[in-house]
């Protein structure tokens, strides 16, 4: 049986407050969007985008289509669509874990995903923290919008898996989400796919 993490980090109620988007997260549940059922996991997401703001799990999908690799993926051709990021959602599969990052509509944006040994805020630059046992898989997503996302930053999602430990989105800056994958060990691998209305990350431990 496929098991999710659904545990919500939690985010400073000043920093919200700050940003003014406690307006904007006020009707979404997001506890009961990302609550570990079964049910929702066993269904079949891949072709239907869903937020997770209409609740959803990391969808089930089978290994073995992955490209798995350690190197940067990146896509530099954006669409035109003015989407925004609504949720970041995590689950784990027999031989890899499944971060979801959702989009509310089913534009490709452009995205780098590489792992990152000196994790920094855009902007700011201040360091991210990961915890001293993880590495920092970043994922940057542009060609969006000027909408905030949906979801605060330090909006995070929790899961006790082998690769992956939590994911969370961290800032908005010039037009770029930038996104944070905290991967367990030192040898690791992810693939990189989109799907209508979300970008999913593959992490698994690196095999020799």
């Amino acid at each position: 049986m496929v098991r999710f993490g659904a545990g919500i980090g939690k985010t400073l109620g000043s920093l919200v407050l700050a940003l003014g988007l406690a307006a904007s997260v006020s009707g979404c549940d997001a506890a009961a969007a990302l609550r570990h059922e079964d049910d929702v996991a066993q269904s079949v997401v891949d072709n239907e985008a869903q937020s997770v703001t209409n609740g959803g799990a990391a969808s089930a999908g089978e290994p073995g289509n992955q490209h798995w690799t350690d190197k940067e993926v990146a896509n530099t051709q954006c669409g035109d669509a003015e989407q925004t990021l609504t949720g970041v959602r995590v689950g784990s599969h027999e031989g890899f874990d499944r971060v979801v990052f959702d989009f509310s509509d089913d534009t490709l944006p452009c995205y780098r995903v590489f792992f990152d040994p000196n994790p920094q805020q855009d902007g700011s630059g201040n360091p991210v923290h990961l915890g001293s046992n993880y590495q920092a898989l970043r994922v940057e997503v542009s060609g969006l919008g000027p909408e905030f996302p949906t979801i605060p930053p330090g909006f995070s999602s929790q899961l006790s898996g082998p690769a992956v430990s939590y994911a969370f989105f961290d800032t908005f800056f010039e037009g770029v989400a930038t996104n944070f994958i905290a991967v367990r060990g030192g040898s690791a691998q992810f693939s990189v796919e989109f799907l209508p209305g979300k970008l999913i990350v593959d992490v698994r431990t690196a095999t020799t």
